[in-house]
């Protein structure tokens, strides 16, 4: 499993034919009812990571109290987003919306910046939006999935860590079962064709 935030990739695994490749594993994810990992997002920048008291220093034990500021909103998945009723809602509902049926379709909207505010180029051929519309749809907002790279990572390229996943996979782990990093079904690349 990998998460990013601040421009930096943190990758957790519990198996040992997984090792550290260009990253580091940060440990092994934790899990929620054994099922699901738990993760910490940051507030306001949306940072995710699993082990929050080494990266952002907010949650502070695993007692849901343990805050800092004794306040927080702890989110899970109930299949329906529900809001939270006040800074310190300790049981609030997600759901999960695919980003190849909501944002993808979108992604030519960094024309005229209703959505996205910026492009880069993945290839030359394949302009995307790096980054969502701000506040007031002219300032740069938040970086689009398929935009995010590892600051310090030479070995893979902004945008192939969604677009590609395998080769970045490859890159930043060490796999002891070969893997094809070869496509049969990548849909943001138009595969099958």
């Amino acid at each position: 499993m990998e998460t990013v935030a601040g421009g930096q990739f943190y990758g957790y695994c519990d198996s040992e034919l997984v090792h550290r490749g260009t990253e580091p594993i940060m440990g092994t994810p934790i899990l929620e009812d054994q099922t699901h990992p738990r993760v910490f997002v940051e507030s306001k920048s949306h940072g995710v990571v699993v082990n929050s008291p080494v990266v952002f220093g907010e949650y502070l034990g695993e007692d849901e109290a343990d805050f800092r500021g004794g306040d927080g909103i702890v989110y899970r998945y109930k299949a329906i987003a529900e809001e939270p009723l006040d800074g310190n809602d300790r049981d609030v509902g997600y759901a999960l919306e695919p980003i190849l049926e909501t944002l993808w379709p979108r992604r030519s909207e960094a024309r005229n910046g209703d959505t996205f505010a910026s492009v880069f180029h993945f290839t030359p051929e394949c302009p995307l939006p790096d980054r969502m519309a701000g506040d007031n749809y002219r300032e740069p907002g938040g970086e689009t999935p398929w935009a995010w790279d590892d600051l310090d990572d030479e070995g893979v390229r902004r945008g192939e860590w969604f677009l590609t996943p395998a080769r970045a996979v490859s890159s930043h782990f060490a796999i002891r079962e070969p893997f094809s990093l070869e496509y049969t079904y990548n849909p943001f690349l138009g595969i099958p064709r």
